[in-house]
């Protein structure tokens, strides 16, 4: 069997595990009381004739199954048991319920008769032998060498076989349920899916923890101590980020979201830090032209004449003039982060009120190919990508980009990024995703709060003493 074919029918069933153990829960509990309440076992008689013909049994066998004599067998019954059904259904219903046959080819002809009640099941079969000694034409020797006899040895098997059946049932309707409702939903269900649909790898997922942990001063900011809630999650995006922009020889790389999210540019801050602390320069640049927040992220005051948009226009200046630009006349426009070597951010600047005018321009081409030759990252902000057209306007100056989104993204949305990012040829390195707001979330990721906790009370101890 395909093991894709496995993969897409049963991953559904284990995601919706709760749900589907419902429905089998359902199921063997209308079996049991089906079974035990409703469920009337067939009661079987047997019988075994010996007899002994100059002709073949065949024609013995043939009387006992004629009309003739199943009609008298039926009007007996059903005039003894009162049984309040017409000669036509009880006939057929005879018909199915009592079996002739001949045992290894012998002299013996085995009767078996099948009935809810284990009193008409053995009626039917004395019967039959009387009706059968009555019409017996050839004038056969019969010897009955075996009384009818009612047993109901299959009364576990069969009700077995119902509550399996009741299991069976109740597991299909589950998944045909589970299976309509993730069509119907919309919502990406897991990482999985969300890299099946964009076709890209997600770095790293920043986990939820709970409102408390949100609430507390720059808990979302690593800094330079290893005590931060979020330090541990980012490990993996920055190792990610790292192979991946190696592969690609990605140097210049735009930070986008799918959605609005306040957290965007201070996951852009937490990598920029945690690259430069790998010994990497790192440059950070808000092209968030309409609302600027990087200054904000590390700390910097907003310098109302050196910023991006100043910078660009001076480029601009001397390519019209055709004049050759020196580049180090950048780097005045440049904020070195304090206390941190090497990591440096070109502030933005909310007066411009058409920013593709200096994103899509060669004074930007420019400006990011000489900071490449500077720098080992040159990290770019920029706004959702949904909502304005930014972070496709500098697509073509960047070597590539990462989508910041929420886990509970809608599946048509990603669909409609994966157009965009095709359609104007842009490179998605991968994506960065943020865990929802969830009792699981904060219950799975206790285990980061506990190792913070040890971690916290030796760095304290740490910076103590280097103050002394």
């Amino acid at each position: 069997m395909n093991k894709s074919f496995l993969k897409t029918t049963l991953n559904p069933l284990y995601k919706n595990k709760k749900t589907f153990g419902i429905f089998l829960i359902t199921g063997l509990i209308c079996g049991l009381i089906y079974t035990d309440k409703f469920y009337k076992p067939s009661y079987e008689t047997v019988s075994k004739l010996l007899v002994k013909s100059s002709n073949s049994l065949v024609n013995d066998i043939n009387i006992i199954n004629s009309n003739d004599l199943r009609m008298n067998v039926w009007n007996s019954i059903k005039n003894n048991y009162k049984i309040k059904l017409s000669d036509k259904i009880g006939m057929k219903k005879l018909e199915q319920s009592v079996i002739v046959d001949n045992l290894n080819n012998s002299n013996i002809i085995v009767i078996r008769s099948y009935w809810k009640n284990p009193k008409i099941s053995l009626s039917i079969a004395n019967e039959i032998i009387n009706e059968y000694k009555k019409h017996n034409f050839n004038r056969s020797e019969i010897t009955v060498i075996e009384k009818p006899n009612t047993i109901n040895k299959l009364n576990r098997l069969i009700k077995l076989n119902y509550i399996l059946n009741f299991l069976l049932l109740s597991a299909l309707l589950g998944w045909i349920c589970i299976t309509i409702k993730n069509l119907l939903n919309d919502t990406c269900a897991d990482i999985l899916e969300l890299q099946n649909i964009i076709k890209a790898p997600v770095l790293g997922t920043i986990p939820w923890l709970d409102k408390d942990t949100y609430k507390a001063p720059n808990s979302l900011v690593i800094e330079n101590s290893l005590a931060s809630f979020y330090a541990l999650a980012y490990q993996k995006i920055i190792t990610s980020l790292k192979i991946h922009s190696a592969n690609k020889k990605s140097k210049a790389i735009a930070f986008t979201s799918a959605e609005y999210s306040k957290n965007r540019s201070t996951i852009l801050q937490n990598i920029a830090m945690s690259l430069n602390k790998g010994g990497r320069s790192v440059i950070v640049i808000d092209a968030d032209l309409r609302t600027p927040s990087i200054h904000t992220e590390f700390g910097l005051a907003g310098d109302e004449k050196f910023h991006i948009k100043s910078l660009l226009s001076v480029i601009t200046d001397s390519i019209t003039n055709d004049s050759e630009f020196d580049p180090k006349y950048i780097y005045p426009f440049i904020q070195k982060v304090p206390s941190t070597p090497n990591l440096y951010v070109l502030t933005g600047n909310n007066t411009i009120t058409d920013p593709s005018q200096y994103l899509f321009s060669p004074a930007f081409n420019y400006l990011i190919k000489e900071l490449k030759k500077r720098y080992d990252f040159v990290l770019i902000d920029t706004p959702p990508i949904l909502a304005v057209p930014d972070a496709i306007t500098i697509g073509s100056s960047i070597d590539g980009l990462i989508l910041i989104t929420g886990l509970n993204i809608q599946k048509s949305t990603l669909k409609q990024l994966k157009n965009i990012f095709k359609e104007h040829q842009i490179s998605l390195l991968g994506v960065i995703t943020r865990e929802i707001q969830k009792k699981e979330a904060s219950s799975e990721n206790e285990y980061i709060k506990q190792m913070i906790e040890r971690m916290i009370p030796q760095t304290i101890n740490e910076k103590a003493q280097k103050e002394d």
